[in-house]
């Protein structure tokens, strides 16, 4: 990247690519540049190696991430899943959280935070679908799409449910009309600070969590850091409130997931 003004020309020179390779090959082979990447937690990395100043927790807090024991997945009422997809597996995260709701709120019962390709989404997702026919019960999908990001990734979802023989093909979600960080901000605070969001117990220190928590305690506006579970996580809240609320019905004894937040003092 080069920045110029009136008097000087700065680059910006990180350590790898958008790709992951090393941007000076002659010094760090693209195993080094894999191994500080991972011997670096990913706020050092980005602030250190990318140019990227990332402050942990600057949006989303730490400790407001909680995990309690699941409950086994056909006692749930309302199960609904989400997707963001990318095209490349040289792009963004591909990422997606299941979600389930019950009498304490809503829970994260699997999600999926990978730099893949389009296919292996594709098959986790179907995957995803033998393990909810195998307790009995189903859920809702959507993946956040345009309406050319929907020809791209239909017809692979297609396919997969051909060979497998499962029909159960998510909806494309085109609700997203808010401002990104705005609407990820203003529905993520609100179910983490009022308690309301938890992560299923099975999900704590798997690789696929690890990343998504980073993902969520980077999140600001401005920053080159990846937001795709954010993203993701955001659209499961918010069509899992609108469909729970639905099931249970205007006069049902139903506690609002979103809600206006308990402030102390002044």
């Amino acid at each position: 990247m080069k920045l110029k003004t009136e008097f000087s020309t700065v680059y910006l020179v990180n350590l790898i690519d958008n790709k992951g390779n090393p941007s000076w090959p002659e010094r760090y082979s693209k195993a080094d540049c894999e191994r500080i990447r991972k011997d670096t937690d990913p706020f050092t990395f980005m602030r250190e190696y990318c140019n990227n100043p990332v402050e942990e927790g600057k949006i989303f807090k730490a400790d407001w991430i909680r995990y309690r024991k699941a409950k086994p997945l056909a006692s749930y009422p309302c199960l609904l899943g989400h997707w963001d997809l990318s095209y490349k597996k040289e792009g963004d995260y591909k990422a997606m959280a299941l979600l389930g709701f019950d009498e304490l709120g809503l829970i994260v019962l699997d999600l999926f935070c990978r730099k893949c390709d389009l296919t292996d989404a594709v098959a986790y997702h179907f995957d995803a679908i033998y393990k909810l026919r195998n307790q009995g019960t189903g859920a809702m999908f959507f993946y956040d799409a345009t309406a050319a990001q929907e020809e791209v990734f239909r017809p692979v979802f297609e396919q997969e449910a051909y060979k497998r023989r499962i029909f159960e093909i998510p909806l494309p979600d085109r609700t997203a009309v808010v401002d990104k960080f705005l609407r990820i901000e203003a529905t993520l605070t609100n179910v983490f600070f009022n308690k309301t969001l938890s992560f299923a117990e099975h999900l704590r220190d798997t690789p696929d969590c690890i990343v998504a928590v980073d993902q969520l305690l980077a999140f600001e506006k401005g920053s080159n850091a990846n937001d795709d579970f954010p993203d993701t996580l955001e659209a499961a809240v918010r069509l899992t409130t609108k469909y729970a609320w639905e099931a249970n019905g205007p006069d049902a004894v139903f506690k609002p997931i979103i809600k206006q937040h308990k402030r102390k003092g002044y």
